[in-house]
């Protein structure tokens, strides 16, 4: 695998945002750049209606990789959690009702590729009983954060609806992964904070 250049600047291209210090925003570049490089010259960025509304990130030419959101490393490694987001802080539906075809996690030295829907069954089935959303969320018992694993937690001031699955939850159910080159397994590059 040959040197993957990267941005001058690591400005994020929907927020103009710096990607360096937010986990989410490094991890969507940093994707962007290895894909690009090494799978699909032809991938885009998804527009900032469809980030938004439709929750996905970023789009393939081919069909193999369709419509995908990226994931940070956060959790998943050091602490063995991922989160799934049911509702938005603002109310509406979670990236996990979102329109991606895969969920891409970024595992430092690997991403992993979950199909959005089966991870929807897969949390849901790991939740039964405790998370719920639309017209029954009132019958959720939240939680701190630090009990969330499998079951909802809220942000103070917020009206997300999130819960976190245990990493080896996704490993036993993901389509494909693909391998990070090793200019990427730096501190610089973690997607951890």
């Amino acid at each position: 695998m040959s040197y993957i250049p990267l941005p001058d600047s690591f400005i994020h291209p929907r927020s103009n945002q710096p990607a360096k210090g937010h986990s989410g925003r490094m991890a969507e570049i940093k994707f962007y750049h290895i894909f690009k490089y090494t799978y699909d010259d032809k991938v885009r960025w998804a527009t900032k209606k469809e980030n938004i509304y439709k929750k996905f990130d970023i789009v393939s030419s081919l069909d193999q990789y369709r419509k995908m959101d990226i994931k940070a490393e956060k959790d998943a490694l050091d602490k063995g959690t991922v989160w799934i987001e049911y509702q938005n802080g603002d109310g509406y539906p979670g990236w996990i009702y979102g329109e991606a075809d895969f969920i891409v996690f970024d595992f430092y030295t690997r991403y992993i590729f979950v199909s959005r829907e089966f991870l929807l069954q897969k949390a849901n089935n790991k939740t039964n009983g405790t998370v719920y959303v639309g017209n029954i969320q009132g019958m959720n018992e939240y939680v701190p954060k630090w009990k969330a694993l499998y079951k909802p937690y809220r942000r103070q001031g917020r009206q997300d609806i999130l819960t976190k699955i245990k990493t080896e939850d996704i490993l036993d159910c993901y389509a494909f992964e693909i391998p990070i080159p090793e200019q990427f397994h730096y501190e610089a590059y973690r997607t951890n904070k």
